[in-house]
């Protein structure tokens, strides 16, 4: 099975592949807000402030719980960051 191609024929970029499937920063958050809770931006205050800042985007947004969720010692956050570049800010 070879590489898919971009219209023009060329072999896809690493962002176009990054937009084919899975939305990366979303895939990311599921296992926060697995160990944050499913309600978290209801009743956890800096969760449904960084949830509603309109001025991160997404990859920011998951960035920011990673490291909030680290400095409130999270139960169990250290299980689901398995992923360097969601630590990282």
């Amino acid at each position: 099975m070879g590489e898919r191609r971009r219209r023009d024929g060329r072999a896809p970029r690493r962002d176009d592949r990054a937009r084919d499937g899975v939305d990366l920063p979303l895939a990311r958050l599921g296992p926060l807000l697995l160990v944050l809770g499913a309600d978290a931006d209801r009743s956890t205050p800096w969760v449904a402030d960084v949830l509603g800042d309109r001025d991160l985007a997404a990859v920011g947004k998951v960035r920011k719980l990673a490291r909030l969720a680290r400095e409130q010692a999270v139960e169990g956050i250290e299980d689901v960051l398995v992923v360097k570049e969601v630590c990282e800010e």
